[in-house]
């Protein structure tokens, strides 16, 4: 084979780790970044799950066998719904969905390019966020909310 296609899988990967560093850790909105989804959590709240949602690769020009791919990957905000006996209150919940969203946000405008892998990366702007309560496999209930991501690059 010839074709040397640029991989979802290593954009989704490279995001993952540019978040992590911008937005996981002590007094950071984040928890923990996964890039598949989960079972559960095991407490670590705040939680971002980094998605695949799609792809599209249009030809890069006349003549040539390079893409310009764009991926579009679904961004999951998971924030532990209020339990009174860990003094957790709705008002905590929706707080920190405000500050993790804020924070994406502004993370997404930080990490616009990244040479190597992506020359632009924004948030879906067609669309609002959706926000819903969901339990999970593990009987959890969360607070989750879905962002869309676009991602621009292509082929070496």
């Amino acid at each position: 084979m010839t074709g040397d296609t640029v991989s979802r899988a290593d954009i989704r990967a490279e995001l993952a780790s540019e978040f992590a560093d911008a937005l996981v850790g002590q007094d950071l909105p984040y928890q923990a970044i996964f890039t598949h989804d989960v079972r559960g959590f095991k407490g670590q709240m705040p939680s971002l799950l980094i998605l695949s949602e799609g792809s599209q690769r249009p030809r890069f020009g006349i003549g040539t066998d390079k893409y310009k791919p764009t991926f579009r990957f679904t961004l999951l905000t998971f924030v532990a719904d209020a339990d009174p006996e860990q003094n957790w209150t709705e008002e905590n919940v929706e707080d920190a969905l405000d500050a993790c969203e804020k924070a994406l946000a502004d993370c997404v405008i930080d990490h616009k390019s990244n040479s190597g892998y992506w020359q632009d990366a924004y948030l879906d702007g067609t669309a609002f966020s959706e926000i819903q309560n969901v339990t999970m496999l593990d009987g959890n209930r969360y607070k989750m909310e879905r962002t869309r991501l676009i991602v621009e690059t292509h082929d070496a």
